[in-house]
């Protein structure tokens, strides 16, 4: 690439030394037959016009490879400040982890390339950190109202960060399958297309969410608030959904056929399930 550039410049600087010594003749030879001063004026006045174009060239020119300079010591600057953001996220300090999340959250806008590395860096992040809890073990049933939510400080930041991101065409899909995701609470969550498969989210609370197309295979979603949710083409297949509260919810052609615990009484107050398959059908 270098090598075909060097080429193109070399190319051009010939063309416009050609031109600005042969040019006047070659554009007006007929009438620069003879030696007269009106001549010489047409002649000085064509190269002037040239040399001035070859150094606003040059001048462009300069401004691109300024330009791309820039651009590669700025995408420098981005890999560093990942690496460095991601050696905190490996540290015994909580402080640490919390400022390498937020450290990449800030990546996650600045930079549109790395931005797919930091939200799966993210999501591995919480999936490492906040496993769900096995079967059988304690707390992997329904928490009591009075027990605060056993996520981590750093996973739940590090939830929050993904909840609260702008989409764009070129996020990738997500994984948060296996996550202990207890007791949560995020308005207005960016949570399309994420796969929750054989997570716990009980008592979690997203009012407003985008949750479309979310995938919750075999989910614990007890006493989960859905308020004003768009869970519009979600799958539910074997997922736990006792108590689960659907106010002014959107479940628009979603599929709960083997879901568990949904009753037809708990989606009187969900603002339409059009399309939706239940159990009882």
């Amino acid at each position: 690439m270098k090598k075909r550039y060097v080429l193109l410049i070399l190319i051009a600087v010939t063309a416009w030394m050609c031109l600005l010594i042969w040019g006047p003749w070659v554009v007006d030879g007929d009438r620069l037959t003879s030696i007269t001063p009106g001549a010489g004026a047409a002649v000085n006045g064509f190269r002037t016009a040239v040399a001035a174009i070859g150094v606003g060239a040059a001048a462009l020119v300069s401004l691109y490879f300024t330009h791309a300079s820039y651009q590669l010591n700025r995408s420098a600057q981005y890999t560093e400040r990942f690496a460095k953001s991601v050696e905190l996220l490996s540290s015994e300090s909580e402080v640490s982890r919390m400022g390498g999340i937020y450290a990449l959250e800030r990546i996650m806008k600045d930079s549109p390339y790395d931005r797919p590395a930091v939200i799966e860096t993210l999501a591995s992040f919480v999936r490492n950190v906040s496993p769900a809890p096995e079967n059988g073990s304690v707390g992997a049933g329904r928490l009591a109202r009075t027990v605060e939510s056993p996520v981590s400080n750093p996973a739940r930041a590090a939830f929050e960060v993904i909840c609260r991101r702008n989409t764009t065409k070129d996020d990738p899909k997500i994984d948060l399958r296996g996550c202990d995701l207890r007791g949560m609470y995020c308005e207005d969550a960016n949570l399309a297309g994420v796969d929750f498969s054989n997570s716990h989210l009980g008592q979690s609370h997203f009012p407003r969410a985008d949750m479309r197309n979310a995938h919750f295979m075999r989910t614990k979603l007890y006493d989960v608030w859905f308020t004003e949710a768009d869970l519009s083409g979600s799958g539910f297949p074997e997922a736990e959904m006792a108590g689960c509260m659907f106010q002014n919810a959107v479940l628009d052609g979603a599929n709960l056929c083997v879901a568990r615990g949904i009753t037809e009484d708990s989606l009187q107050i969900a603002k339409s399930y059009e399309g939706a398959e239940f159990p009882w059908m």
